[in-house]
């Protein structure tokens, strides 16, 4: 009877460290999972607040319905809408300064898969002023939708339409002017005369 009584003893404390033992793993596979569920809601935060609040638009939007999906702040602010929720769910045909447009996206991106640095006229819904974007997007074929970023380059645009203003300016004053003008390159080659120095060169001839 000792015996036995001794044997049950040594059974139930290999059967307490056994029990021990497991509490003690499972106890640190819970702080092991904690420290992970921390880390992914960390991580989810910052992906959260990089998406409201990057400079540049972030957009989701359903190429079969023609809607917004998903959107940042930032989209918000250039299209005119109050905020991500009230964006959700709207027509973006509007969006384009020229419907057609939307179509074309649409046609490259269903062919190609995606569309990089495509420019595109716009319209700002609240203020109704047009700007031009320069956006880039792939499709998920799977739930056909185009997920991309969006930029305003209105700026850029403008300066390279002053530019190209500026320079016919100057050609102009270049070709009309009075006196005769000429251009050498460093070999002293004439590159480009005014039509005043071509007048003068013919009469020389005659």
């Amino acid at each position: 009877a000792a015996e036995s009584l001794q044997k049950k003893h040594t059974d139930l404390e290999a059967a307490y460290e056994e029990i021990t033992a497991t509490q003690e793993e499972l106890q640190a596979n819970y702080e092991e999972l904690s420290r992970s569920q921390r880390a992914l809601d960390e991580s989810e935060r910052r992906y959260r607040n990089l998406y409201r609040f990057a400079q540049v638009g972030l957009f989701e939007t359903s190429l079969k319905d023609a809607t917004v999906v998903a959107c940042n702040q930032r989209y918000c602010e250039l299209f005119g809408f109050p905020n991500v929720d009230e964006a959700i769910g709207k027509d973006v045909l509007s969006l384009y300064a020229d419907p057609a447009e939307r179509q074309e996206v649409s046609r490259i991106l269903h062919e190609q898969g995606h569309i990089e640095n495509y420019v595109v006229r716009f319209r700002n819904k609240a203020t109704g002023r047009p700007f031009w974007g320069q956006f880039s997007a792939r499709l998920d074929r799977e739930k056909d939708v185009a997920e991309g970023t969006i930029i305003d380059i209105t700026a850029q645009k403008e300066a390279e339409a002053q530019l190209r203003e500026t320079n016919a300016y100057l050609n102009n004053l270049f070709d009309y002017a009075n006196a005769p003008i000429i251009v050498w390159d460093p070999q002293f080659r004439i590159t480009r005369f005014n039509h005043a120095f071509e007048r003068l060169t013919r009469s020389e001839e005659h």
